[in-house]
């Protein structure tokens, strides 16, 4: 429970209740005390309280004429009766108008106990509800925003009276940004989305996007679109200040306000998108790198067009996820204004690609050294040979050799063996006459009884069933050919 007020004119009385509820084994944030109904409803229309505790006969303002002046609240908290038995009607009365409970004087500890218990248990399941009824205001919101040719108007109208509850009935900005800022922001009222184009959406009161502005904070780059009073304006809002950040990202501005610019689109900017995907793994990386940084030079000077480039790049990147196997461990590969600006992007982007890079030549290197290793296996199959001999020689730790060769392979190491030892065991018994038990030698296995058990498993048959077999069904082919 995070806050909770106890109104009582009776100072000992109040302090005493205060005390049991600290006792209690219910946590309390905070436990706000008042002697009348004037002071809380100023208490309350200056924060939100989740529970109140209130007596009915006091002075200046009496528990019941509270109660009918909460229903003006937009936020009511849980009301608790604190009542005498000659104050019983009244007490019944205020539960015509919301109350929840009531208690009768004098007060125990145990009925203070087991209330707050019943009544943390219902505001936990209420902020629950809430919590997630605004987990879909909000993804719902964001979705009109950004697919706005999708939406119809009466969509728009049923969301406008929960917008405006956050915002407001004047006008507003939409503001975008890298990242939110707990200072910056904590006081605004207003809608904050995050993860909208790898950065943070305020959708504003105009009086507080502008009180942000003015600040011009170094730390943002902050994209802002114009001021609009609809809310079926909100889709263009957000367009403006998504074009308005990609400015302000681009020339590392503090604040960005969206005007209408037109700038020419450059065909050889789109022809680098293909360029950079196919020299990425190549000796010409750096090269291309070098390119992106001066294409970002020219951009922040007005000379390329700073939405053509951003968005090339947003494409380079989805490409180099799809286009290319990345390790598992590797996260992806950053998006632009997931960042302040285009210096600290194209940083983290070249750290990204020199990273990505050491993984693909550590793959080619392993693949390299399992391919040593299955040529080694089939020269020596036939001696004593097992995984430590072969990590030991193509030079690779024990453990990770056994992970790596059975990635590379399929199947693990010794199952491996075994079926080149088995393939070559078949054809000895079908090109040559000699004994089981010299084939079984000649392929690697330590005793005759080991051989035949491992091939009857593997083949189905024993090692001498399987030599009859092949003969009788080659001679069997040679009488019909003659």
């Amino acid at each position: 429970m995070n806050t909770l007020l106890v109104v009582e004119d009776e100072k000992l009385i109040r302090q005493g209740i205060v005390a049991m509820i600290r006792r209690s084994s219910v946590p309390v944030e905070e436990i706000l005390e008042c002697r009348n109904g004037e002071e809380a409803l100023e208490i309350l229309g200056k924060q939100r309280v989740d529970v109140m505790f209130t007596d009915i006969r006091m002075p200046k303002m009496d528990g019941l004429t509270l109660v009918n002046k909460m229903e003006e609240l937009s936020q009511k908290p849980v009301v608790i009766v604190l009542s005498g038995y000659d104050e019983f009607s009244y007490a019944v009365e205020m539960m015509k108008h919301g109350v929840r409970d009531y208690i009768l004087k004098p007060i125990k500890r145990e009925t203070i106990e087991q209330l707050l218990e019943n009544l943390e248990r219902e505001l936990s399941e209420t902020r629950e509800m809430e919590e997630e009824e605004e987990r879909c205001f909000l993804n719902q919101l964001r979705y009109l925003m950004m697919n706005a040719e999708m939406a119809e108007e009466k969509e728009w109208m049923d969301m406008e009276s929960r917008i405006r509850r956050h915002i407001g009935n004047d006008s507003f900005r939409i503001l975008l940004t890298s990242k939110a800022n707990g200072e910056r922001f904590s006081k605004c009222s207003g809608i904050l989305l995050e993860g909208v184009e790898g950065g943070v959406l305020y959708l504003l009161p105009e009086p507080e996007a502008e009180r942000i502005m003015k600040e011009k904070d170094e730390r943002f780059c902050l994209g802002v679109g114009k001021e609009h009073r609809s809310v079926m304006e909100i889709p263009e809002a957000y367009q403006e200040a998504l074009l308005a950040r990609e400015m302000a990202f681009i020339q590392k501005n503090p604040v960005e306000e969206y005007q209408k610019k037109c700038f020419e689109e450059k065909p050889e900017l789109a022809q680098f998108q293909e360029k950079f995907i196919l020299q990425v793994p190549t000796d010409r990386a750096d090269t291309v790198l070098r390119k992106m940084r001066n294409w970002y030079f020219e951009a922040a000077h007005q000379r390329v067009s700073p939405y053509q480039l951003l968005t090339v790049t947003e494409a380079i990147c989805k490409e180099l996820d799809l286009f290319y196997r990345m390790p598992e461990k590797q996260e992806k590969c950053p998006r632009p204004l997931q960042y302040r600006d285009a210096d600290l992007f194209l940083d983290a982007f070249e750290e990204w690609i020199h990273v990505y890079r050491e993984s693909l030549k550590s793959q080619t290197a392993g693949k390299e050294k399992m391919e040593e290793a299955i040529s080694y296996i089939r020269e020596n199959y036939a001696k004593d040979l097992n995984m430590a001999m072969v990590s030991n020689h193509i030079c690779m730790n024990y453990s990770l050799f056994s992970a790596a060769f059975k990635e590379h392979t399929g199947v693990n190491f010794v199952n491996y063996l075994k079926e080149i030892r088995i393939a070559e065991a078949k054809r000895l018994l079908i090109q040559t006459e000699d004994k089981i038990t010299e084939i079984a030698k000649q392929v690697g296995f330590e005793n005759d009884k080991h051989f035949m058990k491992s091939f009857k498993t593997a083949c189905g048959v024993s090692p001498s069933e399987f030599r009859k077999d092949y003969k009788m069904v080659s001679n069997g082919k040679g009488g019909q050919d003659e």
